[in-house]
């Protein structure tokens, strides 16, 4: 008895833990420097992070059904053209490594060539530059264009994760769980936001991004209460 007691328990934190999600965060080892899920504020108004600070233009508000259901929960940021979104840290960043995470909806209306920009920067001084291009993702090395082979769809939800040492000339860029490593920046040097950028020609959207290990326990702990017997 208390074994099934115990797979029971287990179960219900599990699947009450899966339907947690991470927002748009950006940490460094322990720190959370700047964080938002968007849930917060009412569609139509504009962002307020619950860790760092957004400075953003007109275009940029929350959203709830313009036209994806969002990624998790109910909101979402609708950053519309020419719109611009800065996620500011809560400290300039010199050293360590900043992880940042946000999902992307990105419609693509016919003759576009531009989606979204996601740029890691200093003020207004860009470090790393990805690109959601019609020909894939592109990634600006100071110099030009790379191409790093990543191709995103249009009209779907999609996670991107930056991995950058402040100073350093090289970056990671995570697509979807497939990771490219040593990308050149744009401009090596210290970092206190990440900027996104409507497009030139598209609308953009943003979310925040549900943890995979997290929904996986609570598969888990679904599974355990289904098919678990103690011995007898």
């Amino acid at each position: 008895m208390r074994f099934v007691v115990t797979v029971i328990l287990i179960g219900i934190c599990a699947i009450a833990w899966s339907s947690t999600a991470l927002a748009v965060q950006v940490t460094n080892g322990g720190t959370v420097l700047f964080s938002d899920d968007f849930e917060g504020v009412a569609a139509g108004l504009a962002p307020v992070a619950d860790v760092g600070t957004w400075v953003t233009s007109a275009q940029a508000l929350v959203g709830d059904d313009d036209p994806p259901a969002a990624y998790q929960g109910s909101n979402y940021l609708n950053l519309g053209r020419p719109g611009l979104a800065d996620a500011v840290f809560t400290a300039l960043q010199t050293s360590g490594e900043v992880h940042a995470e946000i999902t992307v909806n990105q419609p693509m209306w016919p003759g576009s060539s531009n989606g979204a920009y996601l740029t890691l920067a200093e003020g207004g001084t860009i470090r790393i530059f990805v690109l959601l291009h019609a020909d894939g993702v592109w990634v600006h090395n100071g110099s030009g264009w790379s191409k790093p082979g990543l191709v995103w769809t249009v009209d779907e939800w999609e996670k991107y994760t930056i991995d950058y040492v402040p100073g350093a000339a090289t970056f990671d860029l995570t697509f979807e769980g497939t990771k490219v490593a040593g990308l050149s920046v744009m401009a090596a040097g210290n970092v206190d936001r990440i900027h996104l950028d409507g497009g030139g020609d598209s609308i953009s959207y943003f979310d925040a991004v549900p943890e995979p290990s997290m929904v996986v326990m609570g598969l888990i702990g679904l599974f355990s209460l289904l098919v678990v017997r103690p011995r007898r």
